[in-house]
């Protein structure tokens, strides 16, 4: 009498929403699982579940570090203790290529072969040619199918914020509101929380630091949403959030009006306020080498110039030095700031007399130039990042690129992408600061008052303060081929 072929059953789902006792798909795989077995006079010796995760995993040993049925299959492979492992298709085993690879190969040195239920063969015969390629085609579906999903996340992330609904954690101080059959139709405040929200906006408009707003906080009886104590962080979190302005964001994403379904806690002429806050707090990550940063643009494409310190300060393009990963070429456009500093200088005397400078003013008072064409190109590069990601994991899908140079390769864009995004949060702060005709006016002449008294001013003020004194002026110094060309208020 011969002896029953050994099984093991594979059954997964992704969500843990999938695995509840009201739904068929966990058992259902096990009925099938089960069925086929008895068909093929074989004999269940082991039943592998994963009650809902996603299984993006690149290596084996990330997945069974978290999930128990993983490494109970390494334990039975090196057991030897099944002849088939039977699943309904490959994408139960994993959701990359790379995982579903190493499943299959550890099965394999066990003796042991792999048989889905979608791509099925006759077990022992198939060539190792064959089994390949039915492999191939399944580990590309699954592949296809993450990228597939992920589009359609973003697809309806973005749908959510047109609509004017919050697409993630709603913000401190809101609360959802529901339609009769429990779909989500807009928001509403939270009282208790609101006052806190406008507690912590009065504070900041006064000058508060978060620390002190937090110190502030713990003497009312208003207290965060889900820890026992605020914090500066959660404080900055909150003045950063343009959603109580009304404006719906989500990532790169932002509602174009203030929402009607949502309600604004900050009326325009606060969340102006509140913005003009931000940009005079705001030091960037690493403090500016001198006041000229921001201020310096390439003549010829429009961009800022970023500073390159090494014996001495010198500016370039940012467009240019960044080009291989922007995509956006220029020119090798590079000043020494030791020329930028005097010329800057007689420039800001010569409107020492009010007269001419509201002349200059008037006469200058467009809006930045190059900041929203700088915008657009930023986006348009990180859409193009984006892509290459999706054909990176369409070609380790379809195993024309191994796991580890996709791992590399992968890597490297996502640190393209994080810079990216910086730059463009950047660019969004210096648009949403642009400071009214009246401060404006203020800021010019504080700062020709302050060179009027100190000729060296501008080498020897603090760089923080001296780039938020001049951006906030509106001032803009243009260079082409390393010689300025022009100084303009914009």
């Amino acid at each position: 009498m011969p002896i029953p072929r050994r099984v093991a059953i594979f059954a997964s789902v992704s969500t843990p929403a999938q695995a509840t006792t009201d739904k068929d798909s966990l058992p259902s795989q096990l009925r099938d699982g089960q069925a086929w077995t008895e068909a093929t006079d074989g004999q269940v010796v082991a039943t592998y579940r994963v009650p809902g995760h996603s299984r993006k995993y690149i290596f084996f040993q990330d997945a069974e570090a978290e999930i128990p049925a993983y490494r109970q299959l390494r334990a039975d492979c090196e057991a030897r203790t099944f002849d088939v492992l039977w699943c309904r298709a490959r994408d139960r085993l994993g959701r990359t290529d790379a995982l579903i690879a190493q499943v299959e190969a550890l099965v394999a040195n066990a003796g042991a072969e792999v048989y889905s239920a979608t791509m099925p063969h006759a077990l022992g015969t198939s060539s190792e040619a064959s089994a390949i390629f039915l492999s191939s085609i399944e580990r590309a579906s699954a592949q296809v199918e993450n990228v597939v999903r992920a589009q359609r996340h973003r697809v309806g992330i973005a749908a959510r914020v047109r609509r004017g609904l919050h697409p993630n954690n709603w913000p401190y101080g809101y609360r959802v509101i529901r339609s009769d059959h429990g779909k989500v139709i807009g928001a509403e405040f939270v009282p208790e929380r609101v006052a806190a929200v406008r507690l912590i906006t009065d504070l900041y408009l006064r000058g508060y630091g978060y620390r002190s707003i937090v110190q502030v906080l713990e003497t009312t009886p208003y207290r965060p949403q889900f820890v026992e104590r605020w914090s500066a962080g959660s404080v900055a979190h909150i003045l950063a959030n343009d959603t109580y302005a009304g404006y719906i964001t989500s990532g790169g994403l932002r509602s174009e009006q203030p929402s009607e379904l949502f309600p604004a806690v900050w009326d325009e002429a606060t969340y102006r306020a509140v913005v003009q806050e931000r940009s005079r707090r705001y030091r960037g990550r690493n403090p500016p080498a001198t006041c000229l940063s921001g201020i310096l643009i390439c003549a010829r494409c429009g961009h800022r110039m970023t500073a390159d310190k090494r014996n001495r300060i010198f500016y370039t393009c940012a467009s240019h030095r960044h080009h291989r990963t922007t995509g956006v070429a220029c020119h090798r456009n590079r000043i020494n700031a030791d020329e930028v500093f005097p010329v800057l200088r007689d420039f800001l005397l010569a409107l020492s007399d009010p007269d001419a400078l509201s002349a200059a003013l008037d006469t200058d008072a467009s809006p930045a130039p190059g900041l929203q064409a700088e915008r657009g190109q930023l986006q348009a590069s990180i859409q193009g990042i984006q892509k290459k990601r999706e054909r990176l994991a369409l070609a380790l899908a379809s195993s024309i690129m191994l796991p580890d140079a996709y791992r590399g390769a992968d890597d490297h864009l996502v640190a393209d992408l994080e810079a990216l995004a910086h730059q463009l949060s950047e660019v969004d702060l210096q648009l949403a600061s642009l400071p009214d005709p009246a401060e404006r006016r203020a800021n010019f002449e504080a700062i020709v008052s302050s060179v009027a008294a100190d000729p060296q001013w501008l080498r020897n003020v603090d760089p923080s303060e001296g780039r938020s004194l001049l951006q906030r002026a509106g001032l803009s110094i243009y260079v082409e081929e390393g010689q300025i060309v022009s100084i303009g208020l914009d």
